[in-house]
């Protein structure tokens, strides 16, 4: 239901979904060292699905690049959270991603990601919140859409692709 959400051309919907991803995913993260009831069966439900976190990463970004653009601090707003809370989807994502492109792109986007985590603390603080969501993700997206015109796959189509990776 929240993948379907995000890619809602409504904003006011995607951004709820988004707000929910945010608060799930700082669930996980402010909570991961804890064995309560409820993040045991958080993380049961979440093994069952072993692509939920990463396929939500994928969309995210996809949102970041294609989704209406009053929605992008919505969107960039969840990401953090799950990157904190799974580095390893980001990393995934990310890796997949410049995988795809040729080597000229690859160097860009490496570089973009790179400036997306400089100076990014491993915290959810409002001011870590705002530096990456202001700042941040708002050079990513420029980079990004300018690489996009030259990128070896369409975006679109290297989610999906990506998504089958995942998926295995």
């Amino acid at each position: 239901v929240l993948h379907q959400g995000l890619q809602e051309l409504n904003p006011p919907m995607s951004s709820a979904c988004a707000t929910a991803i945010d608060h799930l995913a700082t669930y996980l993260f402010m909570h991961a060292e804890k064995d309560w009831p409820s993040m045991q069966m958080l993380r049961v439900h979440i093994g069952q699905d072993g692509t939920l976190l990463p396929s939500l990463t994928a969309t995210l970004f996809s949102q970041l690049l294609f989704g209406p653009y009053s929605n992008h601090w919505a969107v960039t707003r969840p990401l953090l959270s799950l990157m904190m809370a799974d580095e390893t989807c980001f990393t995934a994502y990310r890796d997949h991603l410049i995988s795809t492109q040729t080597g000229e792109n690859q160097m860009k986007l490496n570089e973009a990601f790179g400036k997306l985590l400089s100076d990014v603390a491993r915290n959810l603080e409002t001011s870590n919140r705002d530096r990456f969501g202001q700042v941040r993700a708002a050079a990513l997206t420029s980079l990004l859409i300018t690489v996009s015109h030259s990128l070896s796959l369409p975006l679109p189509q290297q989610l999906a692709q990506f998504r089958q990776t995942v998926r295995g």
